[in-house]
C-alpha cells in the first residue's frame, strides 16, 4: 500500500536543488478545458510519456546535456522495443540513476501495459511512446514546437489515455505542460507525482502520489508486481 506520509518533499532535497526549486516560477499546467473518458478502461488505447531521457541505442542521438536550459527534443519508442536496447541520457546528477539503468521499463513500463492488455485491464497499447529528457528550465521551445509534434503523433495513434512518468523535480513541470495540451485535445491523462508540493503548484489535473525516491517513480525496479500495481492505480485515476 502506498505510504502517502513518506512522499518526498522539496525540503528533503540537497540545499542547492532545494533553493532553486523554491524560487523557480512554476508554470500553470491546468487545462483550459478537458473531457472525461467516454469508454471503459478495458476498451481504451494507452501510451506512455517518460521524462527519463531514454533513447534507442544505435538508432537515436543522445539528448544534449550541453543545452543550458534543457534539450526539448523527444524520441519515439516502439512498443516492441527490447529493454536492452534502451540507454538513459537524463542530464541531472541529483538523483539515483541506478534503477533506470538496471531496468529501463521501470520508467517506461511498456511490457506492463502489454500484460495489462492480455488480462483485459486495458484495451490496447499504442505502437509509439514518447521519451524526453525532463530537466527543462525554459520550456518555451517545448511548448511551441515539441508538444504539438507529440500531440500529432499520438493523435494519429488514436490513443485514449496518456500516462506520464517523471523521474526528477523539473520533470514534473515538463510532463505537466504536455498533459495540459493533451487534455485540451481530448486525450485523458494521469501522471506519477513524486513531489506533491511541485505537482500542486503546477495545478496538474490528475496524478498519483507515490512515496518513492527520485528516479524510482513506480517503486523497486526489480519488483515487477509493485510497478504493475502502481500502473493500475495510475490508470484508475483516469476514470476517477
Amino acid at each position: 500500500m502506498l505510504d502517502i506520509k513518506n512522499i518526498k518533499k522539496i525540503s528533503d532535497l540537497s540545499f542547492t536543488t532545494k533553493k532553486f526549486l523554491q524560487f523557480y516560477q512554476w508554470s500553470d499546467c491546468s487545462p483550459d478545458n478537458s473531457t472525461r473518458l467516454n469508454k471503459k478502461l478495458s476498451d481504451s488505447k494507452v501510451a506512455i510519456v517518460s521524462s527519463a531521457g531514454l533513447i534507442v541505442k544505435d538508432k537515436h542521438q543522445p539528448f544534449d546535456s550541453a543545452i543550458k536550459m534543457g534539450d526539448t527534443s523527444f524520441r519515439i519508442i516502439p512498443s516492441d522495443i527490447n529493454p536492452n536496447e534502451l540507454v538513459e541520457y537524463h542530464r541531472s546528477d541529483t538523483f539515483d540513476h541506478s534503477g533506470v539503468k538496471l531496468n529501463p521499463f521501470s520508467v517506461l513500463p511498456i511490457n506492463h501495459l502489454l500484460n495489462l492488455t492480455k488480462h483485459g485491464f486495458i484495451g490496447s497499447v499504442s505502437n509509439k511512446h514518447i521519451s524526453l529528457m525532463g530537466s527543462i528550465i525554459n520550456p518555451s521551445e517545448l511548448i511551441n514546437s515539441s508538444i504539438p509534434q507529440m500531440l500529432s503523433i499520438l493523435k494519429n495513434e488514436n490513443i485514449d489515455i496518456a500516462l506520464f512518468i517523471p523521474v526528477w523535480p523539473m520533470c514534473h513541470q515538463t510532463v505537466g505542460l504536455i498533459q495540459k495540451v493533451f487534455e485540451e485535445n481530448e486525450i485523458i491523462c494521469s501522471t506519477i507525482s513524486i513531489i506533491d508540493e511541485i505537482t500542486i503548484k503546477l495545478k496538474t489535473k490528475r496524478y498519483l502520489s507515490v512515496p518513492y525516491d527520485l528516479g524510482f517513480p513506480l517503486g523497486n525496479p526489480n519488483d515487477y508486481n509493485e510497478q504493475e500495481d502502481n500502473l493500475k492505480k495510475l490508470l484508475l485515476k483516469t476514470i476517477s
